[in-house]
């Protein structure tokens, strides 16, 4: 495949919904997607598109990763304050963010993605989900040549 080329995509539709009330970077099982790519050296790019809600006075979103041969992280992008920032004005809407992993493992493992999220303030809650029966969550992971 050339580089660049989309090799395989798998999407993940989740009917869920959590929340966290912790400073930390948290996530959970309820919004993941677990993907295996076809060649060691290819990268994902993994989108997710979600609805969220948070009465902290920030929000913070990004991507927890785990892998056999990867040391699992709940803030893949390694930036503070994640991918996504929302504010407590703006009550429940939708968000989406991107991010390529290079793969720095190297492998062909199976890859657990979920939306992580963390509170800019204690004793608040970030949400993901806004109605686990009349709305969904999505974890788009594609399989990019090198």
């Amino acid at each position: 495949y050339p580089a660049g080329h989309v090799i395989k995509t798998e999407s993940t539709f989740i009917n869920s919904s959590t929340s966290t009330a912790t400073v930390a970077w948290d996530a959970k099982a309820t919004v993941s997607a677990t993907f295996t790519p076809l060649f060691a050296s290819s990268n994902i790019l993994v989108t997710a598109c979600f609805g969220t809600y948070t009465s902290s006075t920030y929000g913070f979103f990004d991507i927890y990763k785990a892998s056999t041969g990867f040391t699992t992280t709940y803030n893949l992008s390694g930036k503070n304050y994640g991918l996504v920032v929302i504010d407590a004005s703006l009550l429940w809407n939708t968000r989406m963010f991107q991010f390529l992993d290079t793969v720095t493992e190297n492998n062909t493992n199976i890859k657990t993605y979920s939306i992580s999220m963390r509170n800019h303030t204690i004793n608040s809650n970030t949400y993901i989900g806004f109605d686990a029966v009349n709305s969904y969550n999505s974890i788009i992971c594609q399989e990019i040549a090198t």
